[in-house]
């Protein structure tokens, strides 16, 4: 199977069922056409709009103020570099800082209703995976959505049923 370049993909045209490369002549099957753009993303996870301190979660930034482009949203590409797609400035990806917890260990952290130090879990917050939702039902985390806001409580209380 011919390596397809950024170039020869810019000429690729859809024909159904997949898409045809004039460039090296050859069909590219959708399937392998989609496993080849999720290893893109997956490899570029940490590295997208969600994860730049620019983003605004409304598809712009002061990077791009209007819209910003698929292949960045996406996470295809990565955004290293300020001159392509008509960018007006010099701002390029910057991974967000991430809060420090203000408390590093539960066991000593204090329930302000009860004070209770047993029944004392931490609050995650972002979009769980197995293992999360495995401590969830457990009973070692709460889980506090995906939304992430700057006041979030980071502790729940299961005695007093108390975020804090």
């Amino acid at each position: 199977m011919p390596r397809h370049t950024k170039e020869c993909r810019k000429n690729w045209q859809a024909v159904s069922g997949g898409s045809y490369c004039p460039v090296h002549d050859s069909f590219i099957d959708q399937e392998v056409e989609f496993a080849d753009n999720m290893k893109k993303i997956f490899a570029n996870r940490g590295k997208t709009c969600d994860d730049c301190k620019h983003f605004n979660g409304h598809f712009s930034c002061p990077a791009f103020p209007d819209v910003i482009p698929e292949p960045y949203l996406s996470g295809m590409e990565i955004h290293r570099k300020s001159n392509k797609y008509m960018q007006k400035n010099s701002i390029v990806f910057q991974p967000k800082t991430k809060r420090p917890p203000k408390s590093k260990c539960p066991t000593k952290t204090k329930c302000p209703k009860c004070g209770n130090k047993k029944d004392v879990v931490p609050i995650i917050f972002g979009f769980p995976m197995q293992e999360l939702m495995d401590k969830a039902e457990r009973g070692e985390v709460r889980l506090g959505g995906c939304c992430i806001g700057e006041n979030d409580p980071e502790w729940y209380c299961k005695n007093c049923q108390k975020n804090f």
